[in-house]
């Protein structure tokens, strides 16, 4: 059996791969460029990964997200067009429309921003050296900042001290259930009643969640080896 402390850079670089991966998608619309590589199969190997690892139902979803974005235009600029117009439907719009991407609007009393949970994030960036880009113009409880938060903590601990591997796998589950499961299934279960053009959008946050949850999984059982 391979020791999972030698397995442990392999794992967090594709953990940080995947998480700074979906943290791009909720952060900024595709651009044409974007479309076009995934048209042309440039997410395949990714696709795959996620296949392979169980997320088969998922998997399909998106597939036949990509394949049917032939149906809103014949220009990667159409395409563009109508995926920003459901990006803006989705995360953009007001609270009774849209799937908000804030942990605040689903954790806080009336769902205000702003509030305890934002800053209780600002502090765990400051702690942690991490800054939101300036032009990235959204409170830190955002769902693109809270997942780049893991992609950066899996880039760093790549290289750290395998005895510090379950303190890092213990405080990464915590961050998990506190900054994601949380609310992470609300923020999906609303994306199914936006209506959109395309089901690009939804099949992401189907797979996200999933992914969370086999992920928080995969630290767990770590841990049960090491204890």
């Amino acid at each position: 059996m391979t020791d999972i402390n030698t397995l442990w850079p392999t794992l967090t670089a594709r953990r940080a791969e995947i998480y700074q991966w979906f943290a791009s998608l909720f952060a900024l619309e595709l651009t044409e460029a974007q479309i076009e590589a995934y048209q042309n199969e440039a997410i395949t190997p990714l696709l795959t990964f996620f296949n392979d690892s169980g997320f088969e139902t998922e998997t399909i979803a998106l597939q036949a997200a990509i394949q049917n974005w032939e149906n809103l235009g014949t220009e990667q600029k159409e395409i563009q067009l109508e995926l920003a117009a459901d990006f803006a439907a989705l995360f953009l719009l007001d609270a009774k429309r849209a799937a908000l991407p804030y942990a605040s609007h689903y954790l806080e009393k009336d769902g205000n921003l702003f509030g305890h949970i934002e800053t209780a994030m600002q502090k765990l960036l400051a702690d942690n050296q991490l800054t939101v880009n300036q032009q990235f113009n959204e409170p830190a409880d955002h769902l693109a900042v809270i997942l780049t938060v893991l992609a950066k903590w899996n880039s760093k601990s790549q290289s750290q001290d395998p005895a510090m591997i379950p303190t890092v796998a213990t405080t990464q589950i915590q961050f998990i259930d506190d900054a994601l499961l949380s609310w992470l299934p609300q923020f999906v279960a609303k994306g199914e009643n936006v209506p959109v053009k395309s089901r690009f959008y939804p099949a992401i946050m189907a797979l996200l969640l999933a992914y969370v949850k086999e992920d928080r999984q995969l630290l767990t059982i770590y841990l049960n080896e090491e204890a």
